[in-house]
């Protein structure tokens, strides 16, 4: 249960451009959300990309993190065991572990990097199955990353430059597991992670599927941006990566979702793709979310606060381009 209330609409609001293409040139797709707060989902007409535009200032989602995100999101503010289990914490950390392993990330991986931890379920899986893993994480939530220091067994920084400040970095692998979708300087994350990267290391990245969005529950003040497969690609490829692989998934208890493979060679600058079919294929699904749901509010307020959805989600894979 909440204890408080985010007042979205006396929040300080600014237009932004497009982080992929840098374009500023918008179109509204939907001005419905799973909290009814009035926020507004755009899309890019340059390369198509969805998310909230206009948005609320970086100091006041700063503060909506700090003071509202769980309350709102998970109804709890310090995790444990019963929260685990509960949000299924555990068995989605296995089958993460299982998609790198798959994958192969974790043959030669020796220090990895989980940004955004969470509770650390991630973090104890992996210590679990690769004992001899150096193990660091970023975990921005106080109550929660003093839970992972212990659940994960590691180091665990409140932010980026706390991290840049002590850590040695040089990481094989870092795992940004539902947690680009809410930052709201993506390109600007995964160039600073690169950084971070050992020569041969790799960034997972995990996040909602926008080609799986079927109700209104999919937009909240939570998610700044909306990936699809080609989005997300366009997104790694600008901010200078290549994308090794990338593809549908569906995690235990979620839809099953279409899966595909794409290789892309990006030693050439990004081009903005402006035959995206984005705008063909993800625009006219947001637009029937935005229709759907202020008809069903009208004929059942009540029916609309219990629909819930959970996204199916993409999976990338993204390695540091090189000179």
């Amino acid at each position: 249960m909440r204890n408080t209330e985010f007042d979205y609409q006396s929040l300080q609001l600014e237009q932004v451009t497009c982080p992929i293409c840098k374009h500023d040139d918008f179109e509204q797709l939907a001005t419905v959300d799973r909290y009814r707060m009035g926020i507004t989902t755009s899309g890019c007409r340059n390369c198509g990309l969805v998310m909230t535009n206009p948005r609320p200032v970086v100091s006041a989602m700063d503060n909506f993190y700090r003071y509202h995100y769980r309350d709102y999101y998970e109804s709890v503010d310090v995790p444990d065991a019963a929260y685990i289990k509960k949000i299924q914490k555990d068995v989605r950390a296995r089958y993460t572990t299982d998609l790198l392993e798959q994958a192969g990330v974790m043959e030669n991986a020796s220090r990895m990097l989980d940004y955004g931890c969470g509770e650390g379920s991630l973090l104890r899986e992996l210590a679990s199955r690769h004992p001899h893993l150096a193990r660091e994480a970023v975990e921005p939530g106080e109550t929660f990353r003093a839970f992972a220091r212990e659940y994960g067994s590691c180091i665990v920084f409140p932010d980026l430059e706390s991290l840049q400040a002590e850590s040695q970095g040089n990481f094989d692998l870092i795992v940004v597991n539902h947690v680009l979708e809410h930052v709201m300087q993506p390109s600007q994350l995964l160039a600073s992670l690169g950084e971070l990267l050992s020569d041969t290391g790799q960034i997972y990245i995990d996040v909602p599927a926008v080609e799986g969005y079927r109700s209104v529950a999919s937009l909240h003040i939570g998610h700044m941006f909306h990936f699809s497969v080609h989005s997300l690609s366009a997104l790694a490829t600008s901010s200078g990566f290549r994308v090794e692989r990338i593809k549908h998934h569906h995690p235990p208890n979620h839809p099953v979702s279409t899966h595909c493979l794409i290789s892309r060679d990006t030693l050439v600058p990004y081009q903005t793709d402006t035959d995206s079919d984005d705008r063909e294929s993800i625009w006219p699904a947001i637009r029937k979310i935005d229709h759907s749901a202020w008809t069903f509010m009208i004929t059942s307020s009540t029916m609309y606060k219990a629909v819930m959805y959970i996204p199916r989600r993409v999976a990338g894979l993204v390695s540091r381009k090189h000179p």
